[in-house]
């Protein structure tokens, strides 16, 4: 008889926690979490040498209703050197249009992240059919590759 108080039990406790999952505590919209699951960071770096952080967001996978057309990308980056020559690649390409954005601006919701020693950017470049290899250079510091998979047409 105890063996079987036991084993339900463990059947109550557990029960309880089968419904939730990772976002289920946090009161997150749908691009939020679509957000989580298409960032990506990299150091800017030259061999040991670090001088800055970048982080990408695939923006056709979080908003796909609005950046559908070509390959558009939300970004924020710091660096200790000049930020003047900062040059934002995909798949080798150069980008087709960089924006520079506030601190404060329509994607802040999509990460909660907002410091004023950052810099902000929209970045788009022309559409791709192969997974998409965005990278960063300034100067003679770049990123390493983030990969980002396409969605199957």
């Amino acid at each position: 008889m105890k063996t079987f108080l036991i084993i339900i039990l463990f059947m109550f406790a557990f029960d309880g926690c089968s419904t939730k999952n990772a976002f289920s505590s946090f009161k997150i919209t749908l691009e939020q979490e679509k957000s989580e699951d298409n960032i990506q960071s990299s150091k800017i770096k030259d061999g040991e040498i670090i001088d800055g952080l970048v982080t990408a967001i695939y923006l056709n996978k979080v908003i796909p209703q609005t950046y559908k057309e070509n390959e558009y990308f939300y970004v924020y980056l710091y660096t200790k050197h000049n930020n003047d020559n900062i040059k934002f690649l995909l798949n080798g390409n150069e980008a087709l249009k960089v924006e520079e954005l506030e601190a404060e601006n329509i994607f802040t919701y999509l990460t909660s992240f907002k410091a004023d020693w950052s810099r902000y950017y929209l970045v788009a470049f022309k559409a791709e059919d192969a997974n998409l290899s965005f990278s960063v250079k300034n100067a003679q510091f770049s990123s390493n590759e983030l990969i980002f998979e396409k969605e199957e047409q």
